[in-house]
């Protein structure tokens, strides 16, 4: 009886918790990690505000990665990263992009335009405490193929 009344008041209160979508602010670079065939290894520093009270876990997830309306490959996050609550914060974001066959190819002719449309599409496990869901994540932005250059500190 006593564990049916701890699980309801969890139920309860967790049906309470407003969930606010943090907010990205900049990128503050990236360093880049092992290049290898197929698969590139790099660490990305965003910055992210978190509104809600309580810190968000991202945990590992992985995604599918287009550029320009063409398939390139999937994105791993390495890792479980944590922003704080109510907090702008520079947070540490280790990705494994295993690159498609032939993507490399693909890649050449984009890298002499200003701007490419990167879109990142997927799902992200994310939770509070011990709650977890999978957030459905659509990320679309240009940006410029010179700053990928990995021989180039942003």
């Amino acid at each position: 009886m006593k564990i049916l009344i701890i699980l309801f008041t969890l139920l309860t209160f967790a049906s309470c918790i407003s969930f606010k979508e943090p907010e990205f602010k900049g990128m503050n670079g990236y360093e880049m990690g092992k290049l290898s065939g197929s698969e590139v290894s790099l660490t990305l520093k965003p910055i992210v505000y978190n509104p809600n009270s309580y810190a968000l876990k991202v945990k590992k997830s992985v995604l599918d990665l287009e550029v320009e309306g063409k398939s390139f490959g999937k994105i791993f996050l390495e890792k479980k990263i944590s922003a704080k609550g109510r907090k702008t914060s520079e947070l540490q974001v280790p990705l494994r992009i295993e690159l498609e066959s032939g993507a490399m190819l693909k890649a050449m002719p984009l890298m002499l335009k200003d701007s490419v449309r990167v879109v990142l599409k997927g799902d992200l496990k994310g939770g509070v405490l011990f709650f977890s869901k999978e957030f459905p994540v659509e990320f679309d932005k240009k940006i410029s193929p010179k700053m990928l250059n990995p021989f180039k500190k942003p």
